[in-house]
């Protein structure tokens, strides 16, 4: 039927697994635009342009540093608290830090 078919190949794959270790810095201000410098490990180069962070429920571009770091820009938010941080290394499968992101209203310094 042109639907269904085997072929044979050698191709293989590999999982990208993400283990956690260290968001830096893990708090930044509602307008965000902070640098969050995420440490991992074994990140492969195969992952940069499928890289997604998501503060909360906004997911924004992540970048490959190095094979140990990947680098996401805070979405800025409306209120201040703390939300749930995750990364995708192949814009389908999600990994949640144990460590969550907090956002803050900036300081006003008054005369």
């Amino acid at each position: 039927n042109g639907q269904n078919f085997t072929g044979n190949s050698d191709a293989g794959f590999d999982f990208m697994d993400i283990l956690f270790f260290h968001l830096n810095p893990y708090l930044g201000p509602i307008s965000g635009n902070t640098n969050v410098l995420v440490e991992t490990q074994g990140i492969s180069s195969l992952a940069q342009g499928l890289i997604r962070c998501t503060f909360g429920n906004i997911a924004v571009v992540g970048k490959r540093v190095n094979a140990t770091h990947l680098s996401c820009i805070s979405p800025p938010v409306l209120t201040p608290g703390e939300v749930p941080f995750f990364v995708t290394l192949n814009l389908q499968d999600r990994i949640e830090a144990s460590q969550r992101f907090q956002y803050y209203i900036p300081p006003v310094i008054l005369d």
